[in-house]
């Protein structure tokens, strides 16, 4: 039942975009925004000095973020030497596809950034300039059910890597590695992972999208070192394995 669920959600997704396209090209063929569909200047505008560009990166990372979660399900995939590396590329390329299509109309069909009344909510005044009552009502309830969507998600992966955490007994077993006998699913994690995202109420968004950037590079960093020292570590032993060959067989 929850692949089907999940598929639906996705397929939401892409209806979402396919919707704001039309419309956008639509008001784009009326005149509206830039006036035309093809143009480079979401690509490289004059206008945009490098400070407000290095502004954005901290959302650009924000955005990407989510596609290592699959890795944390690599016990309940089927064959996932192969199927979690594809699922990876796939995530990232299927998602830098659609941001990079969203932008572009977004850029064409309101080129003044500068000019919302509500930079926090310019996608509901795109949705209202371009679609009318109907176009907000279909983003607004397609993002509280996109949130919902991404929040199960990040709390079955953050569940999953605590339980994992303590089996190894990194964490405390009893707690973190522990297992519901009728579901099969580690509930106190859950619950663990629940409450500290209720915490999020107590801050504002801008804190919230900070602090989530900032957990996100400091644990990729530590990833990539991690990653880097594993590969060297490994060839050392590869040559060590090598040279007591040869040795053993002088």
């Amino acid at each position: 039942m929850a692949i089907y669920i999940n598929i639906v959600l996705l397929f939401l997704q892409f209806a979402t975009l396919a919707l704001f396209v039309v419309f956008s090209i639509k008001g784009l063929l009326n005149g509206q925004g830039a006036g035309t569909l093809f143009s480079i200047l979401p690509f490289i505008d004059s206008n945009v000095d490098l400070s407000s560009f290095m502004s954005v990166i901290p959302i650009l990372r924000f955005s990407f973020l989510g596609f290592d979660a699959a890795t944390t399900l690599s016990e309940e995939t089927k064959n996932p030497r192969k199927t979690l590396p594809k699922a990876i590329y796939l995530i990232t390329i299927i998602g830098g596809l659609y941001y990079l299509i969203g932008s572009y109309f977004l850029q064409l069909i309101w080129p003044d950034y500068q000019s919302f009344k509500d930079p926090e909510a310019a996608y509901m005044e795109i949705a209202f300039y371009i679609g009318g009552n109907f176009l907000i009502s279909f983003f607004l309830a397609e993002g509280i059910i996109a949130s919902l969507a991404s929040s199960i998600a990040s709390g079955a992966s953050a569940s999953r890597i605590l339980y994992a955490m303590g089996r190894e007994r990194v964490l405390p077993a009893k707690v973190f590695g522990y297992l519901s006998p009728k579901f099969r699913t580690p509930v106190y994690n859950i619950l663990i992972i629940g409450a500290i995202a209720l915490s999020s109420l107590f801050l504002s968004l801008t804190t919230a999208v900070s602090l989530i950037n900032f957990g996100a590079l400091f644990a990729f960093t530590f990833v990539n070192l991690s990653v880097i020292s594993h590969f060297f570590s490994e060839k050392n032993r590869g040559r060590l394995s090598e040279r007591s060959g040869t040795l053993l067989f002088r």
